[in-house]
This record gives C-alpha cells, sequence and structure tokens, in this order.
C-alpha cells in the first residue's frame, strides 16, 4: 500500500512555483489556503496550496494514486506532498533529475526571468545543451531600446 511522503524544498514564492509546474506542462489549482488532497484511493490525507490533481497528471501518467500538492510549512517554504508511488512515477519522466529538482530548477528559471525583466530586459526563450552528459540551462534575453 502506498502513504503519504512529504519532501522539503527551498521554493517560497507560490507564483513562481505554479508558473514552474505549468513550464513543466502541468495544470494546477492554487489556494491562498490550504485545500484537501486525495492522496491514496480517495482518501483526504494532505492539504495544500498548490495542487495537482489526479486527473490532470493522468496526462502525464497511464495511472495515478491521489493528487499531489505543494504546502506550505511554517518556515514559508513549500514542501512536495503525495502518495510516494505517484512521485516515483513522476521521477521517471524526468532527464537525469528527479520531479522536485526539476520544479526546483524550473522555479530558479522564474526567479530569473523577474529579476531581468526588473533590470529591463525582454526574456527570448530557453535552451538546453546536453555538455558532457548534464543539461546545460541558456535563458535568452535581449536588451530593451
Amino acid at each position: 500500500m502506498s502513504h503519504t511522503n512529504r519532501f522539503s524544498t527551498t521554493m517560497t514564492d507560490p507564483i513562481h512555483l505554479a508558473n514552474a509546474l505549468a513550464a513543466l506542462g502541468f495544470a494546477v489549482e492554487q489556494y491562498a489556503m490550504p485545500q484537501p488532497m486525495e492522496v491514496y484511493s480517495g482518501a483526504l490525507s494532505a492539504s495544500a496550496e498548490i495542487i495537482i490533481r489526479k486527473e490532470t497528471m493522468r496526462q502525464r501518467l497511464n495511472y495515478t494514486f491521489g493528487d499531489i500538492g505543494f504546502a506550505r510549512k511554517a518556515d514559508g517554504t513549500f514542501e512536495l506532498v503525495g502518495d510516494g508511488t505517484n512521485i516515483e512515477r513522476l521521477n521517471m519522466l524526468q532527464r537525469n533529475s528527479t520531479f522536485a529538482e526539476a520544479v526546483g530548477q524550473r522555479y530558479a528559471e522564474e526567479e530569473k526571468k523577474l529579476w531581468a525583466t526588473s533590470q529591463g530586459y525582454i526574456f527570448q526563450g530557453r535552451t538546453e545543451v546536453d555538455v558532457d552528459g548534464h543539461m546545460q540551462i541558456n535563458l535568452l534575453y535581449a536588451v530593451r531600446d
């Protein structure tokens, strides 16, 4: 039987987090207050402010055991919450990283895009380059006239 797993992150901004998940192809529900999540076989044993519902995850995974979410902890950071089997299956979709690491990477990109925009740069796109077996991410910007 599967159970609820929790993984700490350093992410604190819900908008960047929701945008990072969207960049990875997930539709999310975002709430100001924690909402119940179906974690396993209909059990509502967890809650989160940002939720990927199992119906949405089925677009990427053939079957799922419940929702996955990000819940704010007392220190202001979000933790990944969900069924351990779902999280492992999401890990298998990633190249050279875990699901949490992939979300963290996209989150960092969202932070950098916001900073660059505030400095007058215009985001032009993103490239991934394989450098000796490791993916290098390049964010492309132009200078505003």
